[in-house]
Formats: C-alpha cells, structure tokens, sequence
C-alpha cells in the first residue's frame, strides 16, 4: 500500500504520494519493500494528471487506456472510465485499486478531483473543496496541518510524516508501509508540475 493524497480548491488541486512500493507477502514472507523508481502518479495532457494505490502494472495499464482513449481532460477520463473498466481483465477487477484524478472539469466550470475504486467497479467519487487520504493515519501533527491552512505543500508534508511515522511504529492497519520520496504534483487549469518532493526516511521528530 502507498500513501496517497488529495487536496481540492476552485481553481487548483494537487497530489502526493509517497515513494514505496510493498509487495507481499510472499510464501509466508513480507511484505517486501522496494523503492520505486518512477512514482504512480502521471500526468495525462497537460493538466490532467493521475495518481494510483495499488499493483504498478496496473496503474500503468489504466495510465496506458486513458491515453489511448484519448482522455485530456478529467471530464473525458470520467466519461471514458466504463469503457475502461470494461476492458480490463478479469483478474485486474479483483485486486484493491485506488485511482486519484485531477484536472479541470468544464462540466463543472471549476478545478476537480474524481476517485476511482476498483471495489465500486472504478465508479467516480468527487471530490470538491475537499481532502481525501487514502490510508486511515490518525494525525498527530492535527493542529500543525489545520495551521498550515491553504499552504497545501506543508499540509501534505505533515500528513505525510505522521504516516511515515505510524508506518515505522507498526500501527497503521493492513501493515501498510510508508517511506521514501514525499512527492507533491499542482495542477490548475493550464499545467500540471511537481512542487515539492520530502524524503520520509530524513529523521523524523
């Protein structure tokens, strides 16, 4: 399991997540860490961009599918995702899949954000002057985050670190692991860009 974030205003949004990959366990072994090399999240066109928990293979084939369905904004992934859906394999459907998306939604007139789980057959849940985690932390930094106000960068780092922190203590559910390369991708309208990236193996306080 990976860490991933989402933050939502009118005319931004952004993601981070964080740089493990766990796999595992494996024949009574694991769960196995690894320290990927290319981050889940992509960008699709110019400011529509995704971001993924769950098997890299498959984040890669939806990433793949949205680009050849020539989805360029979030309001054209979103129509395109039944289809999508629909091609993927069996055995794709039956594995835990969390699909963040954010882009701007003419539809709506506005910055959005979507997401897709595999369990709800990828049905979007929206997103709107919102923050969604996908991994259940309790935030020991609560009153530090709710300081950091619209300063998303700092709200995402601290979540970031007390997930990193709970995930070395052992106490977050699914035995899931959080560590190495905090990455932080804005996008607004015109462009999608990384902004921030924060080592979560630096020592933490």
């Amino acid at each position: 399991m990976t860490l991933l974030l989402m933050s939502v205003m009118r005319n931004e949004a952004w993601l981070s997540q964080d740089g493990t990959q766990q796999i595992g366990p494996l024949f009574g072994f694991g769960p196995f860490l690894l320290r990927r090399r290319m981050q889940k999240m992509r960008i699709v066109g110019g400011s529509l961009a995704l971001g993924f928990s769950g098997p890299t293979l498959l984040a890669r084939w939806l990433h793949c599918q949205a680009i050849a369905f020539g989805c360029q904004s979030l309001d054209q992934l979103e129509a395109a995702m039944p289809d999508i859906w629909h091609r993927m394999p069996q055995r794709g459907r039956s594995v835990a899949l969390v699909m963040n998306a954010i882009g701007w939604s003419d539809r709506r007139e506005r910055m959005a954000g979507l997401t897709f789980y595999s369990g709800d057959d990828m049905a979007p849940d929206e997103c709107l002057d919102a923050e969604s985690v996908n991994v259940d932390i309790g935030t020991a930094t609560a009153d530090a985050v709710e300081r950091a106000g619209r300063d998303i960068c700092v709200r995402h780092r601290l979540i970031g670190i007390d997930a990193a922190r709970q995930s070395r203590a052992g106490t977050l559910p699914n035995r899931a692991c959080i560590s190495g390369i905090l990455r932080t991708l804005r996008c607004t309208r015109d462009r999608a860009e990384i902004v921030q990236a924060y080592d979560l193996d630096a020592p933490l306080a």
